[in-house]
């Protein structure tokens, strides 16, 4: 009776192994996956979003690649990484592909970077820091010294018709706007019944040559002349003429957000330079001539943005 009691629990036991034995276990696997892409085409400075699920928590360990090109994110999530379109990478299709710490998604989607549109330029700005030799001109012709000369010029044309113009041949444009500035008169009829006119008018050129294959700017010229004139009864009568003018040979230019920037450093402004003339004349007053004068120093420098349309 014994030897059946023992036989019966050895049995039991060994259906409750077997019954474990068949019983699935379950097993958790966290795979990465992406599911999506936007915007599929964008331009230079662009977020582009990658959306998908399990991308961890380590942003620093995640790059995306622009068909070789490595690219840093600039924000990430276990859902979502997003990162900017950089101007150094070519424009046309680009095969995307992310590298996680333990896998790698290659060439899930394209993105179509979009080439730049050179001819939606509606703003063009000028500085520039240069060491001048002063001139005065009145009551007679001297020298005044010598001291760096800041130039601040915008052109900014309001008016449909005096948009900047684009010739686009291959990777060759120019660019160029003329355009009246400020055009104004102003009158009025003091209470001493003294009579006051005066008319202030601002013309700009611009003119730039680019080669968007190799960054490069040649045959820029920049103008600003601007005339004042002022009359006061019974005999005063007050003219002002302020001319301006940047031509420079060659300079290069690299792409910001939504436009251009040509950066001339005091080192490269000899070579850059063809001729810079600045003068202010007055009527009455000093009359005053502005002359380069080298060697530049290092704070000295020209750059001039120019900006698309939004």
């Amino acid at each position: 009776m014994q030897k059946l009691h023992i036989l019966a629990t050895i049995v039991i036991f060994t259906l409750i192994l077997a019954a474990c034995a068949d019983k699935p276990t379950d097993v958790v696997v966290s795979t990465t996956r992406v599911t999506s892409l936007t915007p599929t085409t964008a331009k230079y400075f662009d977020t582009v979003s990658i959306f998908g699920k399990n991308f961890g928590s380590k942003s620093d360990s995640i790059t995306v690649f622009l068909d070789d090109r490595s690219i840093s994110p600039l924000m990430k999530s276990d859902t979502c990484i997003k990162f900017v379109i950089p101007s150094s990478v070519a424009h046309g299709k680009k095969s995307v592909s992310v590298k996680f710490p333990k896998t790698e998604i290659k060439n899930f989607a394209m993105v179509e970077i979009a080439e730049p549109k050179w001819g939606d330029f509606v703003y063009a700005g000028l500085t520039s820091l240069l060491n001048c030799d002063f001139f005065y001109t009145y009551p007679f012709y001297k020298p005044d010294g010598r001291g760096s000369l800041k130039t601040i010029l915008e052109i900014d044309p309001s008016k449909e018709s005096q948009k900047f113009s684009g010739v686009n041949k291959d990777n060759n444009l120019i660019v160029e706007s003329k355009c009246t500035i400020y055009d104004g008169n102003y009158s009025s009829n003091l209470h001493t019944h003294e009579f006051s006119d005066y008319t202030k008018k601002q013309e700009v050129t611009f003119h730039a040559e680019i080669d968007t294959s190799t960054k490069i700017v040649t045959n820029i010229l920049v103008t600003s002349t601007i005339k004042e004139i002022r009359n006061e009864f019974p005999s005063t009568w007050w003219e002002r003429n302020e001319g301006v003018r940047f031509k420079l040979r060659s300079a290069t230019y690299q792409d910001i957000d939504n436009g251009i920037e040509i950066f001339i450093p005091f080192k490269n402004l000899e070579q850059s330079i063809e001729e810079v003339f600045h003068h202010d004349m007055r009527t009455s007053g000093n009359s005053t001539i502005y002359r380069l004068a080298t060697p530049f120093e290092n704070s000295n420098y020209i750059k001039i943005i120019l900006l698309r349309k939004k």
